[in-house]
């Protein structure tokens, strides 16, 4: 299973989920400390702000920083219990929940995107993680447009907070 939260709910998740890796994607001077449940090497830290383009100040995502997570995905299995988290669990952390579900499962961008929202219909994955995780994955744009279909992109260069997840949901990392 791989499990969807925001930061304030990130130890119930993980003993809930009874996960034994992590994804953090968080900005490198708030990151979490691995919790003792979670060995090291079973938590990627990916250090990076919720802007979808460069801007001074924050960190934007990379391909560097969806080289890693794909990489940290090549060694999941579908008995993999994981837990991907950001601070409010509805930009960063959606769009790593839907990479990673591609990854998992190509040529199924659109089921997806609907198992996604039909849980958590106010999340708005951040963009830009989304177009880099789809072309890494060659997804040709479908991953993109599952979520937005074709909606104006318009880059926020500060993070937006827009809510908070308020806690944690679970989907199947492989359908």
């Amino acid at each position: 299973m791989i499990t969807l939260s925001d930061a304030q709910w990130l130890t119930t998740a993980i003993a809930s989920m009874d996960s034994e890796y992590l994804v953090s994607l968080m900005p490198p001077n708030s990151m979490v400390a691995t919790p003792p449940d979670i060995a090291p090497e079973n938590h990627l830290k990916l250090g990076v702000d919720d802007v979808e383009e460069l801007a001074e100040g924050y960190i934007a995502p990379s391909r560097v920083h969806i080289e890693a997570l794909l990489e940290f995905g090549s060694h999941l299995d579908e008995s993999a219990e994981l837990v991907v988290h950001c601070v409010m669990g509805m930009s960063r952390s959606p769009a790593a929940v839907m990479i990673l579900m591609a990854q998992k499962n190509p040529g199924r961008e659109n089921k997806i995107a609907d198992i996604i929202f039909e849980t958590v219909p106010e999340a708005h994955p951040n963009r830009l993680l989304l177009q880099l995780g789809d072309e890494a994955l060659g997804c040709d744009g479908d991953l993109v447009r599952a979520v937005y279909n074709g909606e104006q992109f318009a880059p926020s260069t500060e993070p937006e907070y827009i809510g908070s997840l308020d806690g944690f949901h679970s989907f199947p990392l492989i359908l």
